[in-house]
């Protein structure tokens, strides 16, 4: 007796269509399941994605909200500590350069850039403010120094608000 393709599937049609079934049943359950795996990875990374986008939003605030309400009157006087400054100073941009480096876990270099640029205004902020507030033997009247931070800080807060528009659209679109 001679096997032929022909005789096995004319005899065990049922098991082989059995066995195929069976096999499309696990094949689909395996589908299905790596499918749900990249599903829910995809839903982890965007959710953590948009945490992080909300807290630099915050610390950026934040950040923004400390530069306004910084008693320079005081600062400019010698009435404050160079501790009592740092103290004020250093935590909200601290908060922020961890924040903007959290970005770049989840933001493609183009737009990642924007953010480091928005983190190097705020430290120019602080670099412009520090060579203000310790100037020695300055000629330049207390009136005048408070000015011309104002009109820098306005610069760099036009500048910011820029970047966060170019930011917002770029993010608006993916969503």
């Amino acid at each position: 007796m001679e096997l032929t393709i022909q005789k096995i599937l004319e005899d065990y049609w049922s098991q082989i269509l059995l066995l195929l079934t069976g096999l499309g049943i696990v094949m689909r359950l395996i589908f299905d399941f790596l499918l749900k795996k990249k599903e829910i990875n995809h839903g982890i990374f965007q959710k953590n994605r948009m945490d992080a986008l909300i807290r630099f939003y915050s610390v950026y605030a934040e950040v923004k909200s400390m530069w306004v309400k910084l008693p320079i009157f005081q600062i400019y006087r010698d009435e404050l500590t160079s501790d009592e400054i740092d103290k004020r100073i250093q935590p909200p941009l601290n908060k922020l350069e961890a924040s903007i480096i959290e970005l770049q876990i989840y933001f493609k270099e183009a737009l990642y850039d924007k953010f480091k640029e928005i983190e190097k205004n705020m430290f120019k902020m602080n670099r412009h403010f520090l060579d203000r507030a310790f100037e020695i033997d300055s000629k330049i009247s207390l009136t005048q120094r408070t000015n011309n931070y104002i009109i820098f800080r306005e610069k760099i807060e036009k500048e910011n608000s820029r970047l966060l528009a170019v930011i917002n659209k770029e993010i608006s679109k993916k969503y």
